[in-house]
């Protein structure tokens, strides 16, 4: 038992700093605390921690999806934004506004409903690669997602409530 203990924290450990080396990067706030959902007209900022020291990076704002290394960040579609940034805007400096939730078509809009990732291309290459210091928040998983408006789900609730108690009347 204490060997795989010790197995355990030796394995927790080795991935934690393996994780810290190539820095972190996600979606927050605007005081850079970790934030992952987003309502209707608020603001989507990036903060980042242990990134390369004052150098000029590409961060994407895309559809969320599972990456692997080596594949093009832009595949056609799936880029809502980009923007060319100093990294210490992002973590010294940070955290840096992305854009704004908001189905309006602006330059830095991000839809609602949806789920999105936001890619730290370090080497500004337009591909992810891990080994060049690029970053995903949350490489497998959605980074973030925008939710809708209460209006937007009540009404349809609303109608279906009343569907079926019309229906259960009826019987």
């Amino acid at each position: 038992k204490k060997r795989l203990f010790t197995l355990v924290i030796f394995t927790i450990i080795t991935v934690v700093g393996i994780a810290s080396a190539n820095g972190i990067v996600f979606s927050s706030d605007e005081y850079g605390n970790e934030k992952n959902e987003f309502a209707p007209n608020e603001e989507v900022y990036v903060k980042g921690y242990g990134l390369t020291d004052n150098q000029e990076v590409n961060v994407y704002v895309v559809i969320n999806e599972d990456w692997t290394d080596g594949e093009d960040i832009d595949k056609g579609g799936n880029v809502l934004f980009y923007k060319t940034v100093n990294s210490n805007d992002i973590d010294e400096n940070g955290p840096l506004e992305l854009g704004t939730v908001s189905n309006d078509g602006g330059q830095y809009d991000i839809p609602y409903p949806g789920e999105y990732d936001i890619v730290y291309d370090a080497n500004k290459d337009g591909k992810y690669d891990s080994s060049a210091g690029d970053l995903v928040d949350y490489v497998y998983c959605q980074g973030f997602q925008t939710i809708p408006e209460f209006t937007t789900i009540a009404l349809p609730a609303a109608i279906a409530m009343l569907g079926a108690m019309f229906y259960l009347r009826r019987r």
